[in-house]
């Protein structure tokens, strides 16, 4: 049969068969014009590594497909050329969708004449990737798209997520990595990988991970979209089709999670993010209630067990280190946290730490908004910068600090949680916290000598009336015993404003001001936090009342954990008194001798006024052992 094409327009296939002109809709397909004696209204395959050409007319819309054979990571590449009719060449936009040809791996991209996006894919999966013309109503152009295997691009951030939801925070979990994909945005030179431990009994969601499960698992984040992945030789019991129960209460999973990443996701900088219930420099024990407190990290299937402050510490190595340090859970946002993981610590460290001194509430950061902002061109996103006081900037991942993350973190965070009124966050230069415990020490020790504990405690209060700014339910006897924590800045400005102290405590407490000051780089509080001024609060210190009395015992008994020591060493030759984690604390350690009846810094100012059953040197053992109450002599 003779035929003739005539030509392709607006997709209407014209088609002359023996002087009958006949037109066809192809309706979204394209054509190949390289095949025009095979030519029909059809879906373009792509050949990995070769470029197809074409052209294209505002208003018009053609289809590719490619088969992909292995799974992994793969760049479109796209150039719209200077080619066409009319004044204008005809601009195109370009997406990608899954198997459906609905839902899309990213957002529908312009191509500003030469492009590339990247995709994680599956293997034995097919992808669908849709050109549509636009720019002006009456314009034609060519261009070229083509499909093949990622090579190595150099990584500027790897972001590894820690996300503990063995817990009954797993349906936030699941919300928060749906942000991820979300906000991500492909070939940004920056890699996001998520642990992920589920549970039974609370989300049966499929969607967000492509699977329901319980177990523990490994996933790399990319737009709209997550790949399985296993953890190599660092991580060995995970890989994509394992059904591995981690203990995400062991600090040895948290060892392996970044060294596994840090081996396979190499990169210039790194950031950890915890993410789960939060109790500050020891977590909440049993008294956590509905409202979704967080403590870092409870694992309900492995006997509850969690991640102590110093716990970290302990089994993390400077191998480990990172440069931004986050907490996205409850309380963790203390100078004792802060201390713990400072850079010269001689062991796992950070540069920069984001934590908040309250509670948080349970849907935790804004991730969608935090990954948006990190794209390959920099400017600003048309919102002002309340926390960090310039207009909010987009950041190039190749240029991004730490200091710069954790920024965007904040910001974003209070963007998400104004209305809350009860919402904190903040970022610490842990650079600087060395200064911050010099200064709280001397204030401590001219504390002490002066015999202030009266006025002092006066200063922390009792009530909500007269009580310093603090971060938890004063009114609550419990939360007196566990969770104690006053904002440090609002303590010392308080104290220098307080007549009966004399000139050195007031000035000791002005310099701990200038300290906290230097070292909080952002931060902000809620209304309910009366008074809260952003970059001087935000960061909380331990201050209990240990002379209170809770069913007849002083609070000073309940807060053992405070200390310097091993106290589980310490209390293990009792059997009805085993498992008393954790101590050793950098804060409690430094600057302190033991057992020389000098008071030398804030932990020891506090064990002097509340633990007085300690024997007096010499030292003879009667009702209670060597130590006291808690095992350590000042």
């Amino acid at each position: 049969m003779l035929k003739e094409i005539v030509k392709v327009r607006n997709n209407i296939l014209i088609i002359q068969i023996i002087g009958i002109t006949l037109l066809l809709s192809c309706g979204e397909v394209g054509y190949d014009e390289k095949r025009t004696e095979d030519l029909i209204c059809k879906e373009i395959e792509l050949i990995s590594g070769v470029y197809r050409k074409g052209e294209i007319s505002s208003g018009e819309v053609k289809w590719y497909y490619y088969n992909v054979p292995e799974s992994g990571s793969y760049n479109i590449y796209w150039d719209d050329f200077f080619e066409g009719s009319g004044s204008y060449t005809c601009d195109i936009k370009v997406s990608a969708y899954q198997e459906d040809k609905k839902t899309s791996y990213y957002e529908e991209f312009n191509s500003g004449f030469t492009n590339s996006q990247n995709l994680l894919l599956n293997k034995n999966g097919r992808v669908y990737i849709k050109v549509d013309g636009y720019y002006r109503e009456s314009c034609s152009g060519s261009y070229a798209i083509m499909i093949k295997p990622s090579t190595h691009q150099k990584r500027y951030w790897t972001v590894m997520i820690y996300g503990d939801g063995d817990n009954d925070l797993e349906e936030f979990l699941l919300i928060d990595i749906r942000q991820m994909k979300n906000g991500y945005m492909n070939g940004q030179g920056m890699d996001v990988i998520v642990i992920i431990d589920r549970i039974e009994g609370y989300s049966h969601d499929y969607s967000v991970l492509n699977s329901n499960f319980s177990d523990t698992r490994l996933y790399k984040i990319a737009n709209r979209n997550v790949a399985r992945i296993s953890g190599g030789s660092d991580f060995p019991e995970i890989t994509k089709d394992s059904n591995y129960e981690a203990n995400m209460g062991d600090a040895e999973t948290l060892r392996k999670f970044v060294k596994s990443c840090k081996t396979n996701y190499p990169a210039e900088h790194y950031a950890l993010i915890i993410w789960n219930h939060g109790g500050g420099v020891r977590s909440r024990g049993g008294n956590r209630d509905n409202r979704h407190y967080k403590a870092v990290c409870w694992d309900d299937t492995n006997e509850n067990d969690c991640l102590y402050t110093a716990e970290i510490t302990d089994v993390l190595t400077g191998n480990e280190s990172v440069d931004l340090l986050g907490f996205d859970a409850c309380f963790m946002g203390s100078v004792e946290v802060a201390y713990q993981y400072r850079r010269g610590n001689g062991g796992f460290n950070a540069d920069v730490m984001v934590a908040s001194p309250a509670l948080e509430w349970g849907q935790g950061w804004d991730y969608e908004n935090i990954f948006k902002r990190i794209r390959s061109s920099s400017g600003k996103n048309g919102e002002t910068g309340t926390v960090t006081g310039a207009s909010e900037q987009y950041y190039n991942s190749a240029s991004l600090t730490a200091i710069q993350l954790g920024g965007i973190i904040v910001e974003e965070q209070y963007d998400s949680s104004v209305s809350a009124m009860n919402q904190v966050l903040s970022c610490y230069d842990l650079k600087k916290v060395e200064n911050v415990k010099k200064a709280v020490d001397t204030m401590a020790r001219s504390i002490y000598a002066a015999k202030e504990k009266d006025d002092f405690e006066n200063v922390r209060g009792e009530s909500y009336s007269q009580s310093t700014m603090h971060y938890f339910n004063i009114a609550n006897d419990i939360e007196w015993s566990v969770s104690p924590f006053f904002d440090l800045f609002d303590l010392c400005e308080m104290t220098t404003s307080r007549s009966g102290f004399n000139n050195e405590i007031q000035h000791n407490a002005s310099m701990v001001m200038d300290a906290v000051d230097e070292m909080i780089i952002y931060s902000f509080g809620g209304s309910e936090f009366m008074g809260f001024v952003n970059g001087k609060n935000g960061i909380s210190i331990f201050f209990p009342d240990g002379d209170r009395l809770f069913d007849g015992y002083r609070h000073w008994e309940f807060q053992w954990w405070y200390n310097s020591i091993d106290t589980d060493y310490w209390w293990s030759p009792d059997s009805n008194n085993g498992n008393r984690y954790y101590g050793k604390l950098g804060w409690c350690i430094d600057d302190a001798i033991v057992a020389n009846r000098n008071v030398e810094n804030w932990f020891e100012m506090l064990d002097a006024w509340f633990d007085y059953t300690e024997m007096s040197w010499p030292f003879e053992y009667g009702t209670y052992p060597y130590g006291g109450l808690n095992g350590y002599e000042w």
